[in-house]
């Protein structure tokens, strides 16, 4: 299975004098090891309007991810350092992104990510949602845990699985950064 991210961001970066976001990794803000960031334009992406990141943690090698619209930017954005530059083009990039970790090294109860009262920040059936491969029909199916107590949900998995909706193949176009 795969955990996404239940909502994507959307995020825009106008033309300005000003960066959009400071260097940072997502580890930073708490999120687990195994998560893998999706980069999603909705307009071309290049040069000082796109997004900065390095090759691999620590290297320092930062350089801006140019993507066209329609395609698909991964990087692991956990521990590869990522940024904007203020937006010296005369266009505005519109993006979205979301972030995905591999069914097998999710952790729902990741101990750096509670929140000041205890609770989980990034669990499923609240910041996650599940994803699983049926083999039989070919397809992906998401997977509902909706109406769980997130503080009945510091650990274990949840229980009353319910089918919501059925999707045909992830996308198969990647432009692969940091993997």
């Amino acid at each position: 299975s795969i955990y996404f991210q239940t909502t994507p961001c959307l995020r825009m970066n106008a033309p300005s004098t000003i960066r959009a976001t400071h260097p940072h990794c997502d580890s930073m803000y708490y999120h687990q090891p195994g998560q893998i960031n999706y980069w999603l334009p909705l307009s071309d992406a290049y040069g000082d309007n796109s997004l900065w990141v390095e090759s691999k943690p620590f290297c320092q090698d930062h350089q801006p991810l140019t993507v066209s619209c329609g395609q698909v930017a991964r990087f692991y954005g956990n521990m590869c350092t990522h940024f904007t530059v203020p937006n010296s083009t005369p266009h505005t990039r519109i993006t979205l992104d979301f972030r995905a970790v591999p069914g097998m090294l999710f952790e729902n109860d990741y101990k750096f990510s509670r929140d000041k009262t205890g609770l989980q920040m990034f669990s499923d059936g609240g910041y996650y949602s599940e994803c699983k491969y049926d083999s039989a029909s070919k397809k992906w199916n998401v997977v509902s845990h909706e109406g769980v107590d997130r503080k009945e949900r510091k650990g274990g998995q949840p229980e009353g699985d319910k089918e919501v909706f059925k999707g045909g193949s992830p996308p198969s176009l990647f432009v692969q950064f940091c993997m």
